[in-house]
């Protein structure tokens, strides 16, 4: 890997984990458009088969609505101090049941959410499918093979999975890092956004993010503590819809409903 120093800092500009759509999320969310890939993993098979088009990207955004005054459905409930959302654990569920192994390989699959109880729903929905012999989940693996999927960012720091699903949870009417919570915390989400090797699929509101980031700090423009997570939704954006017309989308971005399921 190969790094650029200035004194003692060294900051890594080559990875050779992340597919190259997912890099570049990565980079220019957190790194300034630094990081790149090395050329082999451009010509890496992918392992995963969507049963429909638009889960084919390797950047996959499931948007559920934002909250409002006319829209009173809470996605957003705790349990004691921390948060969970049911809508975005039906839409990342919907998700896995259109993804399956290729060609006889045996992915691995990571659920990844900040908060506890997030995990503790996820788990338990992941638990009654689980295959009790191979302990694998829609022909998926565990990352260490012991048949646990979902995991706190935390408990996966340093881990890798050839499938990442993040369900992000926060969707308030709270205002600027009130709402946010975890998702403000720059280490963390460069951590969640940076486990997958081959599909990211990320499980958010993006109306949320973008009232949560516009009213972080009033009068402050770009360099505030937020602006990664704008430059996370443009990159998406632009992946989605390139600028260059022969160019091929690298990301998808999927409307949901307030139940979470996918709008046909």
């Amino acid at each position: 890997m190969a790094h650029a120093r200035s004194g003692p800092v060294s900051m890594l500009t080559e990875q050779s984990r992340m597919h190259p759509a997912i890099c570049g999320l990565v980079s220019d969310t957190f790194y300034g458009g630094q990081l790149t890939t090395v050329d082999r993993i451009a010509d890496r098979p992918c392992p995963i088969t969507p049963a429909s088009g638009a889960l084919s990207a390797p950047v996959v955004l499931l948007d559920l609505p934002p909250l409002s005054r006319t829209r009173v459905q809470a996605f957003e409930t705790f349990e004691g101090t921390s948060p969970c959302n049911r809508a975005e654990a039906a839409a990342l569920f919907e998700a896995l049941d259109r993804l399956s192994p290729a060609n006889g390989a045996t992915p691995t699959l990571a659920i990844l959410s900040p908060y506890t109880a997030q995990c503790r729903l996820l788990h338990a929905r992941v638990s009654s499918r689980v295959d009790p012999e191979t302990r694998h989940l829609n022909g998926f693996a565990s990352p260490k093979g012991d048949g646990v999927f979902v995991q706190t960012i935390d408990s996966f720091q340093g881990g890798e999975a050839d499938l990442v699903v993040v369900s992000t949870v926060r969707n308030n009417q709270k205002m600027g890092r009130h709402a946010l919570g975890i998702l403000g915390d720059r280490r963390r989400m460069n951590v969640l956004l940076s486990r997958a090797k081959h599909k990211l699929v990320l499980v958010t509101s993006t109306g949320f993010l973008k009232n949560a980031v516009k009213w972080s700090e009033p009068g402050r423009g770009p360099g505030h503590d937020l602006e990664f997570l704008a430059a996370l939704l443009r990159r998406i954006d632009l992946m989605a819809a390139p600028d260059d017309p022969d160019a091929n989308p690298t990301a998808s971005i999927i409307a949901c409903g307030e139940d979470g399921k996918v709008v046909q």
